[in-house]
């Protein structure tokens, strides 16, 4: 099948600001879109989810109960959002157990190891992140939450699925933890200015860390699985479906869960997809790790020129590509890459399309000035568009690096590394997590 399958660019890959030197990340994305539809690079803590269903349900609750304002929506979230991160580290805390995955983990540690008690509310003072509303889940996860079918956000609403879910699931286990009807809690995040989870809140910080427990039910599993790792109704042609039954298949049999995503892992499930009959899948699959044969080691490339080349030539740091990747990156199909460009057409025009034909050519044939000088095309022209200057330039044969980075270097094997992650890695990680297979990943971020 050779029908591309271009999406509307992913609002939370758009990027801005000075990172991703060679704009891959919305073309990687499109490519990964064709195949999980819901999912973000950082939307991928199932715990996450908990928190964002937990904290729309009991913030329109107050609001329709109390008839308070619309306008208060938004911090009686992020006071949620405050209560759950206290009371997830300090229940991990006491235990002795690994850190969770909550954003603002730094903040958040740092304010249960100062005092007995922790500031609430959307005050700058209170919020746990430099800017709670944009970084945290209210911003981060909402946008998956509603390609998931489980928020409607015009009406800042969850569906009738997603209240069913909380009410069916959360609201027995804060009976049995002394919270009836959640009515403490609720009225901790209207009136409460400060939360004490290992003082006179403890009662309440003990029922949200246990609705955030590492174990899922099986009602959980059912639900968040067919919702998050199968795409739910963002997936109505069964793409990220079928991806996920593969996947599945495949870490149970070789016990890599807690490895990352290899493209030795890709390829079994591009041959999953063949053996099965998804040909839609097969097809998306095969797109990805053409289209990775190529960006993957011009990424590493440009890392490498960023530690390694300043006030080199360009002839010396071709040497060293020459004595690593030999004659050439003989995985690299010139011509199959050529046949799934469509997003770089679209992004970069066609003379970005030719472009990365040609750097294709190039790293087959292993002609490393080339490849340098395409690199530092696309930096150019990515920097122009967003009104800066080239991270790197060659100034007479003669490379200067502007924007420093450690720790490039180049494997000597890049055909057998997937650097970039296409939504997949969120898929195994939030159906990991669901399973059982690990925990959720810290989000030591601010």
């Amino acid at each position: 099948m050779n029908a591309p399958f271009l999406t509307d660019l992913d609002p939370e890959i758009a990027v801005k600001g000075s990172i991703d030197p060679l704009g891959l990340l919305p073309l990687w994305g499109r490519y990964g879109r064709g195949v999980v539809g819901n999912l973000s690079l950082v939307a991928s803590s199932a715990r996450g989810f908990t928190t964002l269903l937990l904290g729309y349900h009991l913030a329109r609750r107050i609001i329709d109960e109390q008839e308070l304002p619309e306008s208060r929506l938004v911090d009686l979230f992020l006071t949620f959002e405050q209560i759950a991160a206290y009371s997830r580290l300090a229940a991990a805390q006491d235990r002795d157990a690994p850190d969770p995955g909550i954003l603002g983990l730094r903040r958040v540690r740092s304010r249960l190891a100062a005092g007995k008690r922790v500031p609430l509310g959307g005050g700058r003072d209170a919020q746990i992140l430099s800017n709670q509303r944009a970084y945290g889940l209210w911003t981060l996860f909402s946008g998956p939450a509603q390609q998931s079918g489980l928020l409607v956000r015009k009406t800042m609403r969850l569906t009738d699925e997603a209240e069913d879910f909380v009410r069916r699931t959360a609201y027995p286990r804060l009976e049995r933890a002394g919270l009836r009807n959640a009515r403490s809690l609720l009225d901790l995040m209207v009136r409460g200015r400060y939360f004490e989870p290992r003082g006179r809140h403890a009662l309440i910080a003990g029922a949200v860390a246990e609705l955030h427990a590492d174990e899922f039910s099986a009602d959980e599993q059912a639900f968040y699985l067919e919702r998050f790792a199968c795409g739910g109704p963002s997936d109505p042609g069964g793409c990220q479906h079928q991806l996920w039954a593969l996947m599945r298949a495949y870490n149970d049999e070789h016990d890599t869960w807690r490895e990352r995503l290899s493209m030795a892992e890709l390829d079994a499930l591009i041959d999953g997809a063949r053996r099965e009959g998804h040909a839609e899948l097969e097809d998306r699959l095969w797109r990805i790790r053409r289209f990775e044969q190529v960006i993957g080691p011009a990424s590493l490339l440009f890392g490498y020129l960023q530690d390694h080349a300043d006030e080199r030539s360009v002839t010396d740091v071709a040497g060293d590509l020459q004595a690593t990747w030999i004659h050439g990156l003989r995985h690299v199909d010139p011509e199959a890459v050529a046949q799934h460009l469509e997003p770089v057409c679209e992004l970069h025009g066609e003379e970005g399309q030719r472009r990365f034909e040609q750097l294709a050519h190039a790293l087959h044939n292993g002609q490393w000035a080339k490849v340098i000088e395409l690199v530092l095309e696309q930096n150019a022209e990515v920097m122009a568009r967003r009104g800066g200057g080239p991270w790197i330039i060659s100034d007479g044969g003669v490379l200067q690096v502007r924007y420093h980075q450690e720790g490039g270097d180049l494997p000597e094997d890049p055909g057998r590394r997937l650097v970039h992650p296409y939504f997949i890695t969120s898929v195994k990680s939030v159906g990991a997590q669901v399973l059982g297979k690990l925990a959720a990943r810290s989000e030591d971020d601010d």
